[in-house]
């Protein structure tokens, strides 16, 4: 992999992750402060509006409430988000760097 070819792959994978920080991860603080109803649970209210989600209600404390459960589940999924670009960007480095070493080695043997 050449130097430009690494760069292109870690400014794709940025640009990425950005967007799915922007579209995806930052969601559930965005639209859980003016939910309420008198009849449904925090968590209930949680289940219907968020039916995928990382973080189940319950795992938050005994009686979730929705901004605790909204901080929580933006966390993890930042979480994800930040993990999956950290091992995408250090296997392409990774990569760059096994190919740079062994051209350098073959250069070496011609010599």
């Amino acid at each position: 992999m050449k130097r430009a070819s690494a760069m292109i792959v870690v400014a794709v994978v940025t640009l990425a992750a950005a967007s799915t920080v922007w579209l995806w991860a930052l969601r559930p603080l965005a639209g859980g402060s003016y939910l309420s109803s008198t009849t449904e649970t925090d968590a209930d209210i949680i289940r219907r509006y968020w039916p995928q989600r990382l973080v189940e209600p319950e795992w938050v404390g005994p009686k979730p409430d929705l901004i605790s459960w909204a901080m929580t589940e933006t966390f993890v999924r930042l979480s994800v988000v930040g993990l999956s670009w950290f091992m995408i960007v250090g296997f392409a480095v990774y990569i760059f760097i096994k190919q740079a070493a062994s051209h350098r080695y073959s250069q070496a043997d011609k010599d």
